[in-house]
């Protein structure tokens, strides 16, 4: 009787699983590394202790000028302008776009009345 599909590729899967355990051992038992950089430190190197110096983030200044955080609102997409309903009545809002990238922030945006 023939074997059907599953019946014979789950003694296919079984060798390759055996053999594929079997080159994780035996690169870990040997500790072979593949594509090393020729300027690697040593496995067996020592390494030097990390200083103990504590490092204080520079304080928030706003310098001179003031940084530009508003941006275009055509790269954002949704409506420049919408009513938003306040109570029984429609208060009308423009869209205020901006970007803190330049300290490494989000951008934004919001809608003012």
């Amino acid at each position: 009787m023939k074997r059907k599909g599953i019946a014979r590729l789950i003694p296919w899967l079984i060798g390759l699983d055996v053999l594929l355990l079997t080159i994780l051992l035996v690169v870990n038992i040997f500790h072979i590394r593949i594509d090393t950089p020729e300027n690697a430190v040593p496995v067996l190197q020592t390494q030097q202790p990390v200083s103990d110096e504590v490092v204080t983030p520079e304080p928030f200044t706003l310098g001179d000028e003031p940084e530009q955080i508003l941006i275009d609102n055509s790269d954002v997409d949704r409506p420049a302008e919408t009513a938003l309903p306040l109570g029984e009545e429609q208060q009308q809002t423009t869209l205020v776009a901006g970007s803190f990238a330049l300290r490494g922030g989000p951008d934004f945006s919001l809608y003012l009345d």
